[in-house]
């Protein structure tokens, strides 16, 4: 190669102006602004110039203009795992990618599928807080909040029962829950000699089917 010409610019093809001869290994592009440019090179041998080649870049030094992090509604306030939609938005290279950080847990890395919805694990209830970075191609990031909480599930309740038994009858207990799910209760009964105050309780394990 005995000379090479450059240009650089926002048109994707172009013919490049800039000799250099003896060629140049490389060339500094100064006070170029955010956006997407193209660089354009073509070289010179014994036998004439060769093709023109054409290099797309993009400049990018800005956070992304937009994020917004929104808890989707739950209709069950104790489920476990939260949904968030996240609304970024990034004018030059786009969104790349999302860094969470969910309570005092290690961050870790998500990228959108494309529904803009990401969902937790299975969360103790409480009171939560994620902490999200968003980032663009370029590596800039924009960060947001939320704060959301769990509601714990209520314990069974027992609306009726048998306050005395005789030997032979079966013991009813009825009560609320949630639907599909197996209550165990425990029945604690003094043994029949002795006094209370000193003797065990006797406990029976018995499979309630409580109404939703």
């Amino acid at each position: 190669v005995t000379a090479v010409r450059t240009a650089a610019g926002i048109i994707p093809k172009a013919n490049p102006t800039v000799v250099y001869s003896p060629p140049v290994a490389s060339r500094n592009l100064d006070s170029l602004n955010d956006g997407v440019w193209y660089f354009h090179t073509q070289f010179r041998n014994a036998t004439g110039w060769g093709e023109i080649t054409h290099f797309r870049f993009q400049i990018d030094t800005q956070k992304p203009t937009l994020f917004n992090i929104t808890e989707v509604a739950r209709s069950d306030q104790t489920l476990s795992k939260i949904k968030f939609s996240f609304d970024a938005q990034d004018e030059t290279s786009g969104i790349s990618y999302y860094e969470i950080k969910i309570d005092n847990n290690e961050a870790f890395n998500w990228e959108d599928d494309g529904s803009h919805q990401f969902e937790t694990a299975a969360l103790f209830p409480g009171k939560h807080s994620i902490f999200v970075k968003a980032f663009d191609q370029a590596g800039n990031w924009l960060a947001n909040t939320a704060e959301f909480n769990i509601e714990p599930l209520k314990a069974p309740a027992v609306t009726d029962y048998k306050k005395s038994l005789s030997s032979g009858d079966v013991l009813t207990v009825k009560g609320v829950t949630y639907g599909s799910i197996k209550v165990v209760a425990l029945v604690l009964m003094p043994w029949t000699t002795g006094t209370p105050e000193v003797c065990p309780q006797k406990k029976i394990l018995l499979k309630l089917n409580l109404l939703s």
